[in-house]
């Protein structure tokens, strides 16, 4: 049988209006409201993925995973409770479920960046400890007292044999050359241990610089001590020992005082002609 054209406009015309109206159903039950135990839980899961935000801004990585753990645990409820009782595809649950996906990422992402800044950071400890051992092995034997390069101060220096006495000097010799090595090495972060043996060899150096500092002016001062010795009883006979007379020659002894105005000497025979 053969439709008239009116037939088929009609026919035509409730087609569309049936579509029209499972579209805008469609469209009502996804817009209808979540059931208020799943828009809760909805709106717990947004509240901790706000606080993995403001965790993750301030580098608080144990924070972080802690909410997105509750996260998850809330969205099991929902699943295990009241799937299929509500439109998975709800604007609001979607737009949790998304978030949730892309924070997720986000932690991992941080997650492993930590991870690999904590590895770096072990290193990086890791090397600075050796190097103080390091150290700790080259500068220890020079206090230690047991040993060979011990540096003898003081009354122990001045007991000890006269073999330990030249133990005790030539270890400061080489002290003094490994401790001008040590000054130009940077090292970040000291230990304690460090700290320590770095604290007492700089004290036994500062003792042998101080004799060494004394040796050096006792040398360069000897020929002036020679010179000046007679004038001042040094040495015996002192044929040349100033008495205070009249009939001292002070213009002699001023020019070899002079120069060495300095030395105590000089000072000394200097104060005799002025006072």
């Amino acid at each position: 049988m053969t439709r008239s054209p009116k037939t088929l406009w009609v026919n035509r015309f409730a087609l569309c209006v049936g579509l029209v109206l499972t579209m805008a159903v469609v469209a009502l039950a996804a817009d209808a409201a979540l059931p208020s135990s799943v828009a809760s839980r909805v709106k717990k899961i947004n509240a901790a993925l706000d606080q993995v935000d403001k965790a993750l801004e301030l580098d608080r990585m144990t924070t972080a995973e802690r909410k997105l753990t509750e996260a998850n645990k809330t969205l099991k409820q929902i699943n295990d409770r009241y799937a299929g009782k509500f439109d998975e595809k709800h604007a609001d649950y979607k737009a949790m479920t998304d978030r949730l996906t892309a924070t997720t990422a986000k932690v991992e992402a941080a997650s492993k960046g930590a991870a690999a800044a904590d590895a770096a950071d072990k290193a990086t400890k890791a090397a600075n400890e050796a190097l103080c051992q390091e150290w700790i092995d080259k500068l220890d034997p020079f206090i230690d007292r047991g040993g060979d390069q011990y540096l003898r101060i003081g009354s122990d220096f001045n007991s000890a044999s006269p073999e330990d006495q030249a133990k005790s000097k030539a270890a400061y010799a080489r002290a003094k050359v490994l401790w001008a090595e040590y000054q130009k090495v940077t090292i970040p972060d000291k230990t304690r241990d460090l700290l320590n043996v770095e604290s007492s060899l700089a004290s036994s150096l500062r003792y042998y610089g101080h004799e060494e500092t004394a040796e050096a002016q006792a040398v360069a001062s000897k020929e002036w001590v020679d010179k000046l010795g007679p004038f001042v009883g040094v040495g015996v006979p002192a044929p040349k020992r100033l008495i205070a007379s009249p009939t001292v020659d002070a213009e002699q002894v001023k020019k070899l005082a002079q120069p060495l105005k300095k030395n105590a000497y000089g000072k000394y025979l200097l104060d005799m002609l002025t006072h």
